[in-house]
């Protein structure tokens, strides 16, 4: 379990309490969302925007993918929870993962690809949204 600096999260909470009209609690627990999703991915600022990219080997080890690839680069075996799948469908699913990010602004997910909405199903479950 990773450790969380609790006056970071803190802060942040009194920030998004200050800059919005929610209450106190929903902040916080917005602030400890944030800092779990920070904890799984990386955390963009730039131009005006705020995102979390998340990492592909995290996304990779909770679906329970794996992939083998030749030395070319293609996809050699897929297999989905130990159930080898085809390597058209690998790559859908990689394509789901590897686009996902949260907007911390709109607050919503964004990404593409046939698996997205099981990709962001599986982020919500390890940050407790």
């Amino acid at each position: 379990m990773k450790k969380f600096n609790k006056s970071e999260i803190m802060k942040k909470a009194w920030e998004l309490f200050r800059a919005g009209k929610e209450a106190f609690a929903v902040c916080l627990h917005r602030a400890w969302t944030i800092a779990k999703m920070v904890s799984i991915g990386n955390l963009w600022e730039k131009y005006g925007k705020r995102r979390v990219y998340f990492h592909f080997d995290f996304l990779q080890e909770k679906i329970g993918l794996w992939l083998h690839y030749y030395k070319t680069g293609n996809l050699s075996v897929v297999k989905l929870n130990g159930e080898t799948i085809s390597n058209a469908e690998g790559r859908r699913w990689i394509e789901s993962m590897d686009s996902v990010y949260y907007d911390l602004d709109k607050k919503s997910f964004f990404g593409k690809g046939r698996h997205f909405e099981n990709v962001v199903a599986i982020i919500k479950t390890a940050c407790g949204m």
